[in-house]
């Protein structure tokens, strides 16, 4: 039957994907059934984590909710995670959960940009604590990572090694973590909640105009927020909102659908 409530979405979506993932885009589609995100059914973190599971896991998404008497704060959660990623994560290889905890990780590579996502997810109603090795968890170097949290909304600071991530009952923190680099870099957009994976079709540090340049695949009417962060005695040129010691959120309205350029000037101190 159909999954509504939390218990069937873990038991009946969850529980049987860790049994089928690895036929995942190879010999089948795993079907999650329908995404349920109305409050008759979830907490607000019930139905993030919902919709997050199936949008990073890249299952297919039907909707299950009247569209039309969707809360704001609801359509939202549909609308960050809409489409779902085209990606395979490599995690899900066991064939039986083994906890109330679970990790997503995304490895994105376009040829512009490249950098981990990590969703880690709490099933549980109670608060739990989950430990991350960054060197560990991604096979990389423990080199310092930017990471901001897409839900909360944060950014987290440099990750350097071992970290431990709070989370409330059912909540998801997906994290995109970015090495540092020598000029102002991306960290995070807020269209989807891939954080750029799923609409940038450009980025580009132009080091001779000091100016970082992108190209978003948008919809019309869109408040679209960028998040850059730069090495010590850079600046920008550009309105922002300082979020920490050299992180700035900067703010776009799209006007049509299609291609929207978009550019933040910076400049040495």
């Amino acid at each position: 039957g159909d999954i509504f409530g939390w218990e069937e979405f873990v038991h009946g979506c969850i529980d049987r994907v860790y049994d089928t993932y690895l036929l995942h885009r190879t010999a089948i589609l795993c079907d999650p059934d329908n995404v349920i995100v109305r409050e008759q059914f979830n907490t607000l973190d019930q139905a993030v984590t919902r919709a997050t599971l199936v949008s990073l896991l890249g299952l297919p998404f039907t909707l299950g909710d009247d569209l039309t008497v969707l809360p704001p704060e609801r359509m939202e959660i549909l609308q960050k995670c809409i489409p779902p990623l085209p990606a395979r994560p490599v995690e899900l290889r066991r064939m039986q959960r083994l906890s109330a905890l679970g990790l997503i990780h995304v490895r994105v590579e376009k040829p512009f940009l490249a950098y981990d996502l990590a969703d880690f997810y709490n099933l549980s109603a109670k608060e739990e604590v989950y430990r991350f090795d960054p060197s560990a968890a991604l096979q990389a170097d423990c080199v310092p990572l930017h990471a901001y949290d897409y839900w909360r909304d944060e950014y987290l600071g440099l990750w350097e090694g071992p970290t431990a991530l709070t989370l409330r009952p059912y909540e998801s923190r997906v994290i995109a973590l970015h090495p540092v680099a020598a000029h102002p870099q991306l960290l995070s957009t807020s269209r989807h909640v891939s954080q750029g994976a799923q609409e940038l079709t450009q980025l580009l540090w132009r080091e001779e105009a000091a100016c970082l340049e992108g190209r978003s695949q948008l919809p019309a009417g869109l408040d679209y927020a960028v998040v850059v962060a730069a090495p010590a005695g850079w600046r920008p040129r550009a309105a922002a909102e300082t979020l920490a010691s050299q992180v700035w959120r900067f703010r776009f309205r799209t006007e049509a659908a299609g291609e929207f350029a978009w550019s933040i000037p910076f400049e040495k101190e």
